[in-house]
């Protein structure tokens, strides 16, 4: 679990109770000694194991979640949880989460079981799997923690699709980036889409906000302070292959990648240390930001 990013409320439909038991014991391991705030959420579907035997993810929804005050517990709830109970929608939930009873794997942490219907009627979405586990959102850590030991970052430009988002996480996560740094235009990773794309990997890989990239003294001038070294991928002039050893070679690299339909503003692109292109075949002239940031990973990975 990613620092900061605490669990406050479960919902586990009923016909998944015993499947997702070890699960939630596992996840209830790892929130020892983190103690809950208040702030948003968001309500994130963990990966179980489905009756085909595959690992499938929960929808991931934006919601708030809490008891409701005088609520009676359902008489079918399981010992030691909750029931849902009332007319609910999506948005709905603080007024629908009746009072649990003690007992749930993770101690005071309330844990909520609720047939299909309720599911789907609390969350707005049909296709939800298992459990459901309401996260306080975590504080975003400043740029200088982020980089304080970081010797590879991806830092992202005007990236707005939430798959991609989604995508370029996984990568990092699984090629070794130290840092995830977006600039104020890209959309948001913790988003349902993006989060349920990168395999959660949005709680794992450190990321935060950078400040806007070209502009004097923005977020280039940033990460030169910090001692690293830019290189923009783009279709440019003069650009030489990602592959190239002098990319290699650099102690502290910041991997800068544009948006899905112009790329990189032109300002961005004057202002790095360096600009590199993916060389292709067949006549491709690009890839999307996704694929390309996983060539880049691999291809500039600390040695």
């Amino acid at each position: 679990m990613a620092a900061g990013c605490v669990p406050f409320a479960l919902l586990v439909e009923e016909c998944w109770e015993a499947a997702a038991a070890p699960l939630l014991q596992r996840l209830a391991q790892g929130c020892e000694g983190e103690a809950a705030s208040s702030g948003a959420v968001v309500v994130a579907g963990a990966p179980v194991a489905s009756n085909g035997g595959g690992a499938k993810s929960a929808s991931v929804v934006e919601a708030e979640a809490g008891p409701a005050p005088g609520a009676e517990a359902s008489g079918g709830a399981a010992p030691g949880v909750g029931a849902i109970g009332g007319n609910v929608g999506p948005g709905a939930g603080a007024r629908a989460l009746s009072a649990p009873r003690t007992g749930s794997p993770f101690g005071d942490l309330p844990m909520f079981v609720a047939t299909r219907a309720q599911v789907e009627e609390l969350t707005g979405f049909q296709r939800t799997r298992g459990p459901l586990a309401a996260f306080l959102r975590p504080a975003l850590l400043p740029l200088e923690d982020l980089l304080a030991r970081a010797r590879r970052v991806a830092v992202l430009e005007g990236v707005t699709n939430y798959t991609n988002i989604g995508a370029i996480f996984r990568s990092a996560a699984a090629l070794g980036v130290d840092a995830v740094l977006l600039d104020p235009t890209c959309h948001d990773p913790l988003y349902r889409r993006a989060a349920r794309v990168s395999m959660g990997t949005v709680f794992q890989v450190p990321w935060g906000r950078i400040s806007a990239l070209g502009q004097e003294g923005g977020g280039l001038a940033q990460l030169a302070a910090a001692g690293f070294q830019t290189v923009a991928l783009a279709l440019a002039d003069g650009a030489i292959p990602i592959s190239d050893e002098r990319l290699k070679g650099v102690e502290r690299l910041a991997l800068v990648l544009g948006n899905e339909e112009h790329g990189l503003a032109p300002a961005t692109i004057a202002a790095c240390d360096h600009t590199a292109i993916i060389p292709m075949a067949h006549g491709v002239d690009s890839l999307n930001v996704a694929a390309a940031s996983a060539v880049a990973f691999w291809e500039t990975r600390a040695c």
